[in-house]
């Protein structure tokens, strides 16, 4: 694909022009190693490698109240997730049943 516009490469591949951009520009930054895998697969690293995000404020908020979150769904009998959203908003925690429900699973298990 030597010579090719940015448009070719794209077509023939199926990929983003965009993501051919990056590719092309790492591909032209990176260290000649000796293996081709090798360089392919540095290519790689450098137009997927993304910083992950930080938590969000709303996440952020819910670990504040981590403690009494868990004591209500670890009881005998356990609140429900929506019951739980409603306590935390009575406190004046405003937050997503979508976050509540993820940090509940990632954090509480």
């Amino acid at each position: 694909m030597a010579r090719q516009s940015l448009y070719h490469i794209a077509r023939n591949t199926g990929v983003d022009r965009r993501t051919v951009r990056r590719s092309i520009h790492a591909a032209q930054s990176c260290s000649r190693p000796q293996d081709r895998e090798d360089e392919i697969h540095e290519v790689a690293q450098r137009v997927q490698a993304r910083p992950l995000p930080g938590p969000s404020a709303e996440w952020q908020a819910v670990e504040a109240h981590k403690d009494r979150t868990e004591a209500w769904l670890t009881k005998t009998r356990p609140l429900r997730l929506t019951k739980v959203r409603t306590l935390l908003a009575r406190d004046g925690l405003e937050v997503s049943y979508d976050t509540l429900r993820c940090f509940a699973m990632l954090q509480l298990g």
